[in-house]
């Protein structure tokens, strides 16, 4: 997920095809990828989801960001614009991606629905 996320910028659905994980310039990068526990940011959870991300450069130099808070955090929460923009490219594949609209607009009312199974599930049927 580190290689692919570093390659395209961002992890969608499609990042986890099976022939990415074939990719040659997936491979290489994975095998230069090593994931080790901070003890510091373990004792951090759950009020943060903390993480670390170092990159050694060919030059020596060395490149490092901190995130405590990644975003859907509850202290780094997604605005509504991006939890549409999430929903719309994990449904952008499956075959009710044409009813996004609809299927937002009743989730972002499901207060008001008196049967969540009817007016909700039933209406993800394919």
């Amino acid at each position: 997920t580190v290689a692919i996320a570093l390659l395209d910028g961002a992890v969608t659905p499609a990042s986890y095809d099976a022939a990415r994980f074939t990719d040659p310039r997936v491979v290489a990068l994975m095998q230069k990828v090593r994931v080790n526990e901070d003890a510091a940011l373990t004792r951090a959870y759950p009020d943060g989801a903390p993480s670390r991300l170092r990159i050694a450069l060919r030059s020596g130099e060395s490149l490092t960001a901190e995130m405590t808070y990644p975003t859907g955090h509850a202290k780094s929460p997604m605005s509504d614009a991006e939890v549409e923009r999430k929903f719309r490219d994990m449904l952008s594949d499956h075959p009710i991606a044409a009813r996004s609209d609809e299927l937002l607009q009743r989730l972002w009312s499901l207060e008001n629905c008196a049967d969540v199974g009817r007016d909700v599930i039933a209406s993800l049927a394919v």
